[in-house]
């Protein structure tokens, strides 16, 4: 049996702090448009990012050995432990908000949404809980992580995870000159983006294991930092933000530089560890808000956005922080009694 591997702490703030942008650019496109929070949503590619480090980090050895059906089984069974029992809670919430009376889209998009398929290529836009198509996405990285971690190990092997993010790069730019915005290049190419992000963080997770960056981290994190703000402030195509994003991932990785530190302080952490469900349950209580805001009417308009992002975030953080406590565990924790071992 392995040692169990090291958390990287800091890389459980950069995921909070994604999971925020994303509730917070929802909030403010939908309930205060004039404090539209744009381009959230490269947050979620972040994610794939971020995925593809993490499980590269945790479960590589597992795998350095060769392919066998109990590790690819067990690592599968974690992986839907970990994301599967919150996204069918979320899509029941959502269906009794909606007093299980679906249009016709809706009711197409339940079965692909019951397993996690509706991301891959099927659907013209998201309805339910909309921002669920990236569990799907994930999910099919999952599904090819073994092999894709597999080839990693050997030689020569980086240059298929390389050539499959640069033909993610290849498919996904010529439909929103580099956009990563779905209302632009169309639902049904989101999977485009896992398939740029993904590898692109197993590729880092094997440089990280190989070279970090040591006593000069605070200084790639902050030319990170500086790269990724000018990019924005120069109207670069979203896809060339994932450099800096990148570099980001690999320079935090020892959990060294003021930005790591501060990235992995308590406060941090804990987002981190809410994270998922800040991300899932965000679109229930939205649902859920076109039902209460119209009976606070009364108020002033700056008081009722005010209220509501009081209503918003206080039921997102709150839901989020019960399920992270109390439902979430409870099936890793049972998943876990799966041990995968070397080889």
């Amino acid at each position: 049996m392995r040692c169990a591997v090291a958390m990287i702490a800091s890389h459980a703030g950069l995921r909070g702090l994604a999971a925020s942008a994303v509730a917070i650019g929802h909030f403010t496109e939908i309930f205060a448009p004039g404090w539209f929070l744009p381009h959230t949503h490269i947050a979620v590619d972040f994610f794939f990012l971020l995925s593809g480090f993490i499980l590269t980090h945790v479960y590589a050895a597992d795998f350095a050995g060769g392919l066998s059906l109990r590790n690819c089984g067990c690592f599968l069974l974690r992986r839907l432990a970990r994301i599967y029992p919150l996204h069918l809670a979320t899509l029941v919430a959502i269906l009794a908000i909606l007093r299980f009376h679906l249009t016709p889209e809706e009711a197409g998009q339940l079965g692909p949404q019951l397993v996690l398929a509706h991301a891959w290529g099927l659907s013209e836009r998201y309805v339910l809980n909309a921002p669920s198509w990236s569990i799907s996405v994930e999910f099919g990285a999952y599904l090819a992580f073994p092999l894709l971690v597999l080839l990693l190990g050997r030689r020569g092997g980086w240059l298929v995870l390389a050539g499959l993010s640069l033909a993610g790069v290849a498919l996904l730019w010529p439909l929103g000159a580099g956009s990563l915005d779905l209302h632009v290049t169309g639902s049904r190419h989101v999977w485009l983006r896992g398939l740029v992000a993904f590898p692109l963080g197993m590729l880092l997770a094997a440089l990280a294991a190989r070279h970090r960056a040591g006593a000069a981290a605070g200084w790639w994190q902050g030319g990170a930092l500086a790269a990724f703000v000018a990019l924005i402030a120069l109207s670069t195509p979203e896809m060339c933000w994932l450099v800096p994003m990148a570099v980001m991932v690999w320079a935090c990785a020892g959990d060294r530089g003021r930005i790591a530190r501060i990235m992995a302080s308590r406060p941090m952490v804990w987002l981190g560890e809410v994270s998922y469900g800040i991300y899932l349950i965000q679109w229930v209580v939205i649902l859920a808000l076109y039902n209460i805001v119209p009976k606070l009417g009364f108020l002033p308009p700056a008081a009722l956005t005010l209220a509501t992002g009081v209503l918003y975030f206080g039921g997102v953080l709150g839901l989020a922080a019960l399920s992270a406590r109390w439902y979430e565990p409870t099936f890793t924790r049972l998943a876990h009694r799966c041990r995968l071992g070397r080889g």
